[in-house]
């Protein structure tokens, strides 16, 4: 694959109208290295982006979307971005493989270790499982050099980006929490995505609290999984996501019991020292909170830890934009890298 240190490319989105992309094109048509941005939808063919987004100001006020390509090939790009739902990449991605050009799937369907486990989590047949073993999953604090090495990066979901950030560090080389974990996630109603579901209508969301696939979300999964591709260990994770009447974020709530009464000080520094490098992850000092609107808009993940003494648990909090850092951010970093760019480009 090419390297683009010196050069400019052009980024094609497909599903640009969607939440997570266009975010995606408001990042890219701010990249130093990004010469154009081209947009993919079949609904919107041949309406300009700001017909749905009166909000974006370009340079070029006539942006529009494209038609999908008859043959399925997007030709003439250097990076493809899958903004799609899910089960909908897997056909794209078939017929772009073989292409020199870089394909970041921001679905779930190169996510899980199997295609019997999409199917039994996700509810469709993967039709492309073949192909599971040769994508990198793009989590860049935890899988730099794999990325920077790789074509074809799956993005990960924005309840796993922020758990597995959290317990990473902990549970890799010494094991300084016990197995069991509890995560209460709660996000806004942008995570649901932009077509009507029933509960993320503002009448059935304003003022409301609601708990979605509280069993068997596949988000759990994906969590135990790349936990375990990680660090080596097994969790017994006990999973539930909460819905509330915000437009973007999550802020996860993690209970894990440390392995003795004096470890406190040791998992604070442990973070420290794990994400020393990292200019997405921000840990907080002893005592200080996290908040969800410290981090909207932001590629930023924060991370702050409370000892419990009485209950004998430590509560782990880990915020972001579910939409940047949990999405079209965590995308455009995983780009950079495996482009050869600065990781914090566009992004900072």
């Amino acid at each position: 694959m090419r390297i683009y240190k010196d050069g400019l490319m052009i980024a094609f989105i497909v599903g640009a109208s969607g939440y997570t992309g266009v975010e995606l094109f408001r990042i890219l048509t701010k990249h130093r290295q990004v010469e154009k941005v081209r947009i993919f939808s079949d609904t919107h063919a041949g309406a300009s982006i700001q017909d749905l987004y009166g909000d974006i100001r370009l340079e070029d006020t006539d942006v529009r979307f494209e038609g999908m390509p008859l043959d399925g090939v997007f030709e003439g790009c250097d990076v493809l971005f899958l903004a799609v739902p899910n089960s909908t990449a897997m056909e794209i991605v078939e017929k772009n493989v073989g292409n020199d050009y870089l394909i970041v799937d921001l679905s779930a369907d190169f996510r899980l270790h199997s295609g019997d486990d999409y199917k039994k989590y996700y509810d469709y047949e993967h039709t492309a499982s073949r192909l599971l073993p040769d994508f990198c999953y793009g989590l860049p604090e935890l899988n730099k050099d794999a990325i920077k090495r790789s074509r074809l990066v799956s993005n990960p979901g924005c309840y796993p980006t922020s758990a597995i950030l959290a317990l990473a560090p902990l549970l890799s080389d010494e094991q300084l929490i016990e197995t069991d974990v509890v995560c209460n996630t709660i996000s806004g109603v942008s995570g649901a995505g932009r077509k009507d579901k029933g509960y993320n209508m503002f009448c059935e969301a304003n003022e409301n609290v609601i708990a979605y696939r509280p069993c068997g979300h596949p988000h759990s999964v994906e969590i135990t999984q790349k936990v375990e591709d990680f660090t080596g260990v097994k969790i017994n994770l006990s999973f539930t996501p909460l819905l509330v009447p915000v437009n973007r974020g999550i802020i996860s709530t993690l209970y894990v019991k440390p392995r003795a009464e004096d470890i406190y000080e040791k998992i604070l520094k442990r973070y420290e020292f794990f994400y020393v490098d990292e200019p997405f992850v921000e840990i907080s000092r002893p005592g200080e909170q996290v908040d969800l609107r410290s981090v909207v808009g932001t590629n930023i993940c924060k991370i702050s830890a409370f000892y419990c003494r009485d209950e004998r648990y430590v509560k782990i909090f880990s915020v972001i934009d579910n939409l940047i850092k949990g999405a079209a951010g965590q995308a455009v970093q995983n780009m950079n890298l495996a482009m050869g760019f600065d990781e914090t480009e566009g992004l900072l």
